[in-house]
């Protein structure tokens, strides 16, 4: 008989290291020892030894590449985890003009693995509830025949009938800065992709920050505002 061990959990978000590792980790994208370094600021031999702490309990995915060692989140399932911690963590102040400019950033507009949050994801969804693409009530968040039309008009997102008899079809998620509700689900990452595809956002740093690029904030102001 086997019981779940909650030990390693904690022990594992216990160290400060290791969750700076996993929130910078929330982009959903491979990055290298050096780049993790840069971002969080902490040594690449302690980077080396917690990245391989969190491998060893399939936190992180790897991939080897020439010279190159990448590492990401392995699955949604640990980026919900991480977001849940810093929904109920306290703020803190930010003293740094560097760090304040990052986290400004972060709570204007971000990925949270694989959608979009922030202020931006907070008002996308809000504007989506209020031009009838979905609706919002007690027992969840639908999609509108209205919205399925305009997804596929201005996104080009279609979903096939098995997608949309998925659980995770459209859920709202705690914006951890916002306080509010954003998108999440596969029309939450549809939307992302979309978006990114179509050039309204950019990553104006090395954080998990995003941006409206002209045409964005264009587009964004035609469908939404």
């Amino acid at each position: 008989m086997q019981t779940p061990d909650s030990s390693v959990v904690t022990n594992l978000l216990g160290n400060t290291h290791r969750t700076k590792i996993l929130v910078f980790l929330m982009d959903n994208r491979f990055h290298t020892v050096n780049e993790i370094t840069r971002a969080t600021t902490l040594k690449a031999n302690t980077i080396s030894f917690h990245l391989a702490k969190l491998t060893a309990q399939n936190w992180l995915e790897s991939y080897v590449q020439g010279r190159w060692h990448y590492f990401r989140l392995a699955d949604r399932q640990i980026a919900d985890l991480i977001e849940q911690i810093l929904v109920v963590s306290p703020q803190k102040n930010v003293h740094s003009f560097r760090e304040n400019q990052q986290q400004a950033a972060l709570q204007n507009a971000r990925t949270c693995y694989s959608h979009l949050a922030g202020k931006l994801g907070v008002v996308l969804m809000q504007q989506l509830v209020e031009k009838n693409w979905i609706t919002q009530e007690r027992a969840g968040l639908t999609i509108t025949s209205k919205g399925f039309a305009l997804l596929e008009k201005h996104f080009e997102i279609v979903f096939t009938d098995h997608e949309c008899r998925q659980n995770d079809l459209i859920l709202p998620c705690i914006d951890w800065s916002e306080r509010k509700f954003h998108l999440k689900g596969l029309m939450g990452r549809r939307l992302l992709e979309a978006m990114f595809d179509q050039e309204w956002l950019y990553r104006p740093n090395q954080t998990r920050a995003v941006a409206l690029t002209k045409r964005g904030k264009q587009q964004f102001n035609e469908l939404f505002k």
